[in-house]
C-alpha cells in the first residue's frame, strides 16, 4: 500500500502567514457584529437628521414665501426671524455633513485595512478540491481491494473444500482406472501391479494436498495483507473526511464574516 509522502504544507507549517488566517483574524478582531450594531445606530441618526432637515426646509420655504408677500414694515419685523431660521438650518446641515463624513471615514478606514478575501477563499476552494479528490481516489482503492478480498475468500474456500474432500482413495483409483486401458490382455498385469500403483497414488495425493495447503496459506496471508490495507485506507478516509468537514466549516465561517458575500 502506498504511504503518504512526507513533507509539510507551507500554508499549514506557518498558518499565521496564510491568506485564510490573515482574513479570518482580521474579521475576528474587527468584531463585525459590534460594527453592524454601531452602523445601525449611525444609520438611524442619519435618517432622523434627514427627516428633520426636510421639515425645517419646508418651514423655511413657507416663511420665505410669507416674507416675500409681507409689506415693507412686516419684512423688517420678519427678517431677523427668517435669518435665524436660515442660520440654524446651515448649522444643522454642517453638523449633518460632519457626522456623515466621520461615519464614512470610519467605515472607509476599516475596509481599506481589510485584507482581500479572494486569495483566502481561493486557497480554501483548491484545498477542498484536493481533499475531495483524495477521498475519491482512496474510496476507489477500497472498492478494488474489497473485490480482491472477495475473490481470495472464494478461492480459499474452494481450496479448503478440496482439502476436506481429501481426494479419497476411490476417487483417486477411479482416476487411475480411467487412465488405464483395461482389457483381458492387460487384466493380469493390472491385478499384479495395483498395490504398487496404489502406494504411488497415495504419495501423489499427499503431495498434492501439501501443495493445496501451502497455496491456501499463501492466499490467507495475501488476504490478511489486503484486509490490513483496507483498514488503513478506511482510517485515512475517516481522517480526511474529518479534515474536510473542518475546512468546510472554516470556509462557511469565513464567508459569514465577510460582508456582501
Amino acid at each position: 500500500m502506498d504511504t503518504p509522502q512526507g513533507g509539510s504544507d507551507p500554508v499549514e507549517s506557518n498558518p499565521s502567514s496564510s491568506p485564510v488566517f490573515i482574513v479570518s483574524n482580521f474579521w475576528k478582531e474587527l468584531d463585525l457584529e459590534k460594527e453592524k450594531s454601531l452602523l445601525d445606530g449611525q444609520g438611524l441618526r442619519i435618517a432622523e437628521n434627514l427627516e428633520n432637515s426636510q421639515k425645517n426646509r419646508r418651514k423655511l420655504a413657507e416663511s420665505t414665501r410669507n416674507f416675500k408677500k409681507a409689506s415693507a414694515e412686516e419684512k423688517l419685523r420678519l427678517f431677523n426671524s427668517l435669518l435665524k431660521g436660515y442660520q440654524e438650518e446651515i448649522d444643522n446641515l454642517t453638523k449633518r455633513a460632519k457626522f456623515g463624513e466621520n461615519t464614512f471615514l470610519n467605515i472607509y478606514q476599516k475596509l481599506y485595512e481589510a485584507p482581500d478575501p479572494y486569495p483566502g477563499l481561493a486557497s480554501i476552494t483548491v484545498k477542498l478540491s484536493e481533499k475531495i479528490s483524495l477521498l475519491e481516489t482512496d474510496d476507489g482503492k477500497i472498492r478494488e481491494l474489497t473485490e480482491k478480498v472477495n475473490e481470495q475468500q472464494k478461492l480459499i474456500q474452494k481450496l479448503e473444500d478440496d482439502i476436506l474432500k481429501g481426494y479419497s482413495s476411490k476417487e483417486w483409483k477411479g482416476t487411475l482406472f480411467d487412465d488405464w486401458d483395461i482389457s483381458e490382455s492387460t487384466g493380469n498385469e493390472l491385478s499384479e501391479n495395483i498395490d504398487q500403483k496404489q502406494v504411488s497414488s497415495d504419495k501423489d495425493q499427499t503431495s498434492m494436498l501439501k501443495v493445496i495447503c501451502n497455496q491456501r496459506n499463501r492466499f490467507r496471508a495475501r488476504l490478511q495483507v489486503t484486509e490490513e490495507e483496507i483498514r488503513q485506507l478506511k482510517e485515512k478516509i475517516r481522517a480526511q473526511t474529518a479534515d474536510l468537514e473542518k475546512t468546510k466549516t472554516d470556509n462557511v465561517k469565513l464567508y459569514g464574516k465577510i460582508p456582501g458575500l
